[in-house]
């Protein structure tokens, strides 16, 4: 038992950890009964190879990601389900894996998105990138070079450059660094109304429809 680790500037409290490690590699499971974060966690890890592998599965009964200061934007979020990942990779642009989540809930100020199931795949290399996503709100691909640390501000980049009337333009203020993403998508939308009201936006998209379009952080 641990009484409490800190991390990313939170302290998690009451940790029991069960498992073998030895020279760098991790087998077992770990139960975090935390007033803000609940969720059980099995697998490996090994830090051995000259690309560190990891293979897990946790169940999340909560995590308060504004509390534990992972997602700081809206006060009320809380995430549970469960996800299986496996991955590689020394950092996250070179990493390569798959991550399958089931019964995905997210709660915040403006309401509830669920996800029943989501898959996603994640391949990259020196001659690109590839992001496979499905799940009941819709299907995408991304392909071309990207960086995993920088997406985000692509996606927010191309939101507020095509549909300024329903997404703020970025603070000048803010010192991001600039994105060097050159990439391809592909969305095809099935069940957008909960994103919608999610995020309180007053836009309907039909089932089966397919959005493709390019961006070029450059340009």
């Amino acid at each position: 038992s641990i009484q409490w680790v800190q991390f990313n500037g939170y302290t998690y409290h009451n940790l029991t950890i069960n498992g073998d490690l030895k020279q760098k590699k991790f087998t077992g499971n770990f139960i975090v009964k935390d007033t803000n974060a609940a969720f059980t966690f099995k697998g490996s890890f090994d830090l051995t190879k000259k690309i560190p592998q990891a293979q897990f599965t946790t169940d999340i009964q909560k995590l308060d990601l504004f509390k534990c200061n992972i997602y700081k934007i809206d006060s009320t979020n809380v995430a549970s389900g469960n996800i299986t990942l496996s991955i590689n990779g020394n950092t996250l642009d070179d990493m390569n894996g798959t991550l399958q989540a089931h019964q995905l809930q997210f709660i915040k100020s403006t309401g509830i998105i669920k996800l029943e199931n989501t898959d996603v795949i994640l391949t990259q290399n020196e001659t690109g990138n590839n992001l496979q996503l499905t799940s009941s709100v819709a299907d995408v691909e991304i392909d071309g070079k990207f960086k995993i640390k920088t997406m985000q501000k692509s996606v927010e980049d191309f939101l507020q450059e095509y549909f300024p009337v329903l997404f703020e333009a970025e603070s000048k203020n803010n010192k991001a660094k600039p994105s060097t993403d050159n990439l391809a998508f592909k969305i095809k939308v099935k069940d957008f109304e909960p994103v919608a009201a999610f995020f309180k936006l007053p836009l309907k998209i039909s089932p089966q429809t397919i959005l493709r379009g390019t961006f070029n952080a450059k340009n």
